[in-house]
């Protein structure tokens, strides 16, 4: 992977620690040209929105890291714009599971699926949940694991097929094994609605699903998601 470019964003925005390890997974796995844009702040579940008709302002962090004010999305479209070549685009690090029928509002696949329309292998990772301030060593310093990963993702990434991203999801703080299966439609979070003050508030709960439960008990799921018209 070292001699390939990649784009790299998130929903979660700029300053995620999960933005931080992806970018970290990246370089474990030999990758050199790592170039980063991401969503000023954060756009959890904003699907696949993008900013039409407006100005969608630009801040230069480091000659490789940009933000914008715009979604996950946008921040594909701007980076293939001003990249012109990308050889594999990563979304992530999401603090949350991207599984089941729930992966239709995340804007972390949705940046994957733009990647992948526009023929770029996409790779969308998220974890089971977390806080911003947890530790990623169970990942990051779990070589056997490092290995598996990148063998997956580079075989995907020289074998892609038009309109197919891979989606990997991954436990909270421990790693077993690799489950490579198919996307199970499952609905794994449920709403709460809390209504006070004229003001709703909605909180996603994980089901107790398959899914969930594979990664409860420590496994990484991964699933390829195939866009088909028909």
């Amino acid at each position: 992977m070292n001699n390939k470019k990649i784009l790299v964003t998130n929903d979660d925005g700029i300053d995620s620690h999960g933005l931080i390890a992806i970018e970290s997974l990246i370089k474990l796995f030999g990758g050199q040209d790592i170039n980063t844009i991401a969503p000023s702040k954060d756009h959890s579940c904003c699907s696949h929105s993008i900013s039409t008709s407006k100005y969608i302002n630009f801040t230069k962090h480091t000659d490789k890291k940009s933000s914008i004010n715009g979604t996950p999305v946008d921040c594909v479209l701007v980076g293939i714009e001003r990249l012109k070549t990308i050889d594999a685009i990563f979304s992530g690090i999401n603090l949350g599971a991207n599984i089941g029928n729930d992966i239709f509002y995340s804007g972390t696949v949705a940046a994957a699926i733009r990647g992948s329309l526009n023929s770029i292998p996409s790779i969308a990772i998220s974890r089971l949940h977390g806080r911003d301030n947890d530790s990623w060593d169970f990942l990051l310093k779990n070589q056997n694991i490092i290995t598996k990963l990148k063998n997956i993702i580079e075989e995907y990434i020289e074998n892609y097929t038009q309109n197919m991203i891979l989606n990997i999801n991954i436990p909270f703080d421990k790693i077993d094994n690799i489950l490579i299966e198919d996307h199970a439609q499952e609905n794994c979070f449920k709403r709460k609605y809390e209504y006070k003050d004229n003001q709703y508030y909605i909180a996603d709960i994980l089901n107790s699903t398959k899914t969930v439960n594979k990664l409860k008990n420590n496994s990484i799921i991964i699933n390829y998601l195939c866009l088909k018209y028909e």
